[in-house]
């Protein structure tokens, strides 16, 4: 028994050290997000009505599988149906969907799905969306950013440009260990130092089961 109250300290971070980078490893998402126009804070800044709007934006990143709309919250009943089209500049289409906003519930977040496109990066990309259907009391209307900071793109309502660029979330595919890697060239470390500080976490897990065996003797 006194053995065994000995070794408890050991096997309790044992279990911490091994469970915890298992948890995250666990819960990792499948893709990496990126604020490509305004960021979260500043979404509520201003609004536009869905009549026929476009966004041209460039992709950050290869694989771009989503794009997410800031969406008003809407007026309960509301059935309006909006078109979402995805082309690249030379009028490829990648997405062509019809949305009932009843269904879809922005909170306020929209997030649209679609086959992630491989060779995206740097590529520049049309964002098309149309209202469908709607009653005369409904409409939809997306949040912006109202500073026409983003460079990279321009909105037009209706045909006419707009001194303001919808605030617009895109995310690209990522396999675990991709998105791993990008995580660690995120950090405020050269990748040399993370690999020091993860070797070093090894060897002091090596000791901690090494002394837990000898009270074990």
């Amino acid at each position: 028994m006194l053995k065994i109250k000995k070794v408890l300290p050991y096997v309790i971070a044992f279990l911490i050290a091994l469970g915890l980078p298992m948890a995250i490893w666990k819960t990792m998402p499948g893709e990496k997000k990126h604020t490509t126009i305004s960021s979260e804070s500043g979404h509520k800044e201003s609004v536009i009505e869905v009549t026929s709007i476009e966004q041209s934006f460039k992709a950050v990143d290869d694989k771009l599988s989503s794009l997410a709309l800031y969406v008003q919250p809407l007026l309960k009943g509301n059935k309006t149906i909006i078109n979402v089209k995805l082309l690249d500049s030379e009028g490829k289409g990648y997405v062509d969907k019809d949305i009932h906003m009843a269904t879809a519930n922005p909170r306020p977040l929209l997030k649209i799905d679609f086959p992630a496109i491989e060779n995206s990066n740097n590529k520049e990309f049309v964002l098309r969306i149309s209202k469908v259907s709607t009653s005369k009391s409904h409409q939809v209307q997306l949040y912006t950013n109202g500073r026409n900071e983003y460079k990279e793109g321009l909105l037009k309502k209706d045909g006419i440009p707009q001194e303001k660029d919808i605030s617009l979330n895109t995310y690209y595919a990522k396999t675990k260990v991709e998105l791993l890697n990008y995580m660690v060239s995120q950090l405020p470390v050269s990748k040399t130092a993370f690999l020091i500080i993860a070797g070093l976490f090894v060897v002091i897990l090596f000791l901690f089961i090494k002394e837990s065996l000898k009270i074990l003797e």
